[in-house]
């Protein structure tokens, strides 16, 4: 049987690089827009790399080695605190807010739950601030990984419904987003994505 991350693998590898980055930040627009959650331009840019640098890569258990994602947070926080500099703590409030949007159902049912995610997220990206704005090149940086921390549920949501439209993982409902979605125009949209819109013509016939 073939995994769900394993068809996403095969319709992604025929799309260019590019067009997978244009699509993500497509959606993440329009999330952001349907639950009106307002970021300046590197706040969108950066969630849109982060987005394309997950789903780009090959499959995340392979970075992993097997391990458990809660366990490897640990181990990204142990080692982020060994380490000098913001990088570790950027990289594990990354993979905290990839986790949490991306595969919600999964760290729903995880041992350690959506708030081990959203607390290991939030305190990384809140480290990660402090480091940059000691450094006066760093300012700016640290003023984006502060914003991350401060509203890192909010931007989970946004991932969750980008999660839905792109399709990464086939077990988020489609009653759940089309639930989400405000706007009609949308709602239509994805059911004519999903091959699901039945067309009335203004003469009264079902096509």
């Amino acid at each position: 049987m073939t995994s769900t991350d394993d068809s996403f693998a095969k319709r992604k590898a025929l799309i260019p690089a590019y067009r997978v980055h244009d699509l993500l930040e497509e959606e993440l627009r329009y999330s952001m827009d349907n639950q009106d959650v307002r970021a300046n331009q590197e706040t969108q840019a950066y969630l849109t790399g982060l987005l394309a640098r997950f789903t780009l890569r090959k499959a995340l258990h392979e970075d992993s080695g097997g391990m458990a994602v809660h366990q490897l947070l640990a181990e990204m926080y142990a080692k982020a605190r060994s380490e000098r500099g913001s990088r570790g703590y950027s990289d594990l409030g990354d993979l905290a807010l990839f986790m949490s949007g991306f595969f919600s159902y999964k760290v729903r049912k995880s041992f350690m739950g959506p708030r081990y995610y959203a607390d290991m997220g939030r305190m990384a990206y809140g480290r990660a601030a402090d480091i940059m704005a000691m450094s006066l090149e760093g300012k700016e940086i640290a003023t984006l990984y502060t914003d991350l921390s401060d509203r890192f549920p909010a931007f989970r949501n946004v991932l969750e419904e980008v999660a839905d439209r792109v399709q990464i993982d086939q077990n988020h409902s489609l009653i759940n987003l089309l639930g989400r979605l405000k706007d009609p125009a949308r709602v239509h949209d994805v059911l004519a994505y999903r091959g699901m819109l039945i067309t009335v013509e203004r003469t009264g016939l079902l096509q």
